[in-house]
């Protein structure tokens, strides 16, 4: 969210205090991270045309190397399964699973690749199945853009993050 040019600039202006090796070095991680928070639950009711998905956000992990592992957040999402097919286009549904769930060299998946066997694992509630049709619905929405628009005029200043 905060950039190094920024700040950078801002200190050859004499309008901070400190540069960006400054700032990052005294960044409260801690405050930033109870902050995205704040902000995903207060956008978090992201609702789907007929009001039939609701998502709410929750806690947000990093984990201390990223060379294994990236920034989560934690979500509960409640979704109608019976307004979710009545909406769902079967054909190009079932085109989306053979793109992203067919076997190849190196990925192995554990979610069927074509909508009747997605449907069997979808009735039974299984996991793979509820998380390839949000992945669906979800793949041309406006959500995670917004998101960030949300995060980057709600933010504050990077200023508000710095220890002094």
């Amino acid at each position: 969210v905060f950039d190094s040019y920024n700040i950078d600039d801002d200190f050859e202006n004499d309008f901070s205090k400190y540069n960006s090796e400054q700032f990052w070095d005294n960044f409260d991680y801690n405050k930033y991270k109870t902050k995205i928070q704040e902000l995903a639950a207060e956008f978090s009711m992201y609702e789907i045309d007929e009001n039939f998905v609701t998502i709410k956000a929750g806690e947000l992990y990093s984990p201390r190397y990223y060379n294994f592992d990236t920034d989560n957040i934690e979500l509960t999402v409640e979704f109608d399964k019976v307004k979710l097919l009545e909406n769902l286009d079967k054909n190009d549904f079932n085109t989306f699973l053979k793109e992203n769930y067919s076997y190849y060299d190196g990925f192995y998946s554990f979610t069927a690749n074509n909508f009747d066997e997605w449907y069997i694992d979808y009735k039974d509630e299984k996991e793979t199945a509820i998380g390839a049709l949000l992945t669906y619905l979800f793949k041309d929405s406006e959500y995670q853009e917004s998101f960030n628009l949300y995060v980057y005029e709600n933010i504050g200043f990077y200023s508000d993050f710095y220890i002094n």
